[in-house]
């Protein structure tokens, strides 16, 4: 959404400098021009010399503005695109996490379920911690709680971490 109102705000800039640089210049084409003298003095020669280049030097602003604000539209639209390919990265390795959860069908489940606690822990320990975590998740409490008695400290506090996080925040079983 931020994305959104930045495009907006850089596009309503650029129109803005599009439509200030003529009235700009039709401001400066209304000025009275001051009253011609007969003498050659350098001070009329001046203002008449910044009189006729102020229309240009207004135009070449407003064309600085506009080329400045297409740098800063590129530089935000080349933010936007990196923004969104670590966002589809971001879903892909979403996307990979949960296939692994649910490699833990409920077969294997039920195996680890019916093995002794200390083979159980044995084995899951040097799984790969999110497939043992989703094996874990899936068993009854008493059958985790008695595996993860049988493991090491670090590795049951690894393995309740990740089940933790995995979990909905309404107490829920996924």
């Amino acid at each position: 959404m931020r994305i959104v109102f930045v495009r907006l705000a850089l596009t309503t800039t650029l129109l803005t400098a599009a439509w200030l640089s003529p009235l700009m210049a039709l401001e400066q084409r209304k000025k009275p021009q001051p009253p011609a003298t007969q003498k050659d003095d350098p001070t009329d020669a001046v203002a008449k010399y910044c009189t006729n280049i102020a229309t240009t030097a207004a135009e070449q602003r407003a064309r600085a503005l506009i080329a400045r604000l297409e740098a800063l539209r590129n530089t935000v639209d080349q933010r936007i695109a990196d923004l969104e390919a670590r966002e589809a990265q971001t879903r892909a390795w979403i996307e990979k996490r949960d296939e692994s959860i649910k490699k833990a069908s409920d077969d294997v489940v039920a195996i680890y379920g019916k093995m002794k606690p200390e083979s159980a822990a044995a084995q899951l320990a040097e799984m790969e911690m999110e497939f043992a975590a989703a094996i874990l998740g899936k068993l009854n409490a008493r059958a985790a709680s008695t595996i993860l008695n049988d493991m090491s400290p670090a590795n049951a506090a690894r393995l309740t971490a990740a089940i933790a996080s995995r979990r909905p925040s309404n107490g829920n079983k996924s």
